[in-house]
């Protein structure tokens, strides 16, 4: 019987690269993060409301609704002025 030795298996522990999981798991977050904010920019822009908001709205009452201009906050308000 011959004795053990643990330098075959620090080798092999040598041999594989280093684990990267919180470098992968900060760009994971990082790109959520971007991602919701790039959402949340759009859901609140004007372009959005006129797309999306009055489109529906718009069909619901069988009509086009234009207007000069809005002011809107997402989940609050909204405010259009010369609507047609």
């Amino acid at each position: 019987m011959q004795p053990y030795t643990i330098k075959p298996l620090l080798e092999e522990e040598a041999a594989r690269p280093p684990s990267r999981w919180k470098q992968r798991l900060a760009w994971t977050v990082g790109t959520v993060i971007v991602l919701l904010l790039a959402g949340w920019f759009y859901v609140t822009s004007e372009h959005f409301l006129r797309t999306v908001i009055l489109a529906r709205a718009g069909e619901a009452i069988h009509a086009r609704i234009d207007y000069e201009s809005a002011d809107w906050s997402f989940r609050r308000s909204l405010t259009l002025r010369g609507v047609r």
